[in-house]
């Protein structure tokens, strides 16, 4: 976390006037991180410092097992809201907060029994709050790379990705 917020700092303060955020533009992301997940993201900007958007993620918890097969997936989608604290010229630094819905499935496989196995539901579904930092970087006009840190459903995850503007 602490080589996160050094890296943010350091692309902060060289960064020119122009925004890269403005208002009525929509944006689609592709991220892929920590913890095998991946997510998709949706933003509407409805002013050139706030966005709201929806978005899905999948990402795998490690089980508290000897069992190395064991499995345990957290799905989460819902919706974010980002302040953009940064929008300069090919940057975007943006914090926000995401309200979803989670549902964790496991999956295990004894070691000594091939034949015995199971699959279900290790937790109850239900709804999360997550906190979320991320770095927008504009490469072309439409298409840029993003950086995001996640904190949701008691996981860290950070990933990167595509984001493309329309």
């Amino acid at each position: 976390m602490k080589n996160l917020i050094f890296i943010v700092s350091l692309l902060f303060f060289g960064m020119s006037q122009a925004q890269l955020i403005e208002q009525n533009q929509f944006y689609v992301s592709l991220l892929a991180g920590t913890n095998s997940s991946y997510s998709i993201k949706a933003e509407y900007s409805i002013s050139k410092n706030v966005s709201l958007g929806l978005f899905y993620l999948n990402h795998r918890v490690v089980p508290i097992t000897t069992n190395p097969k064991s499995k345990i997936t957290n799905t989460t989608w819902g919706l974010e809201s980002n302040y953009h604290l940064l929008n300069k010229n090919k940057f975007n630094l943006s914090a926000g907060i995401r309200l979803g819905y989670k549902n964790t499935s496991y999956n295990s496989k004894e070691l000594n029994s091939p034949s015995s196995s199971y699959k279900g539901s290790l937790t109850e579904p239900g709804f999360v709050i997550g906190f979320q930092a991320g770095l927008r970087y504009q490469i072309a006009n439409d298409f840029g790379l993003m950086v995001e840190y996640l904190s949701i459903s008691e996981s860290d995850i950070i990933s990167g990705g595509f984001t493309y503007r329309f």
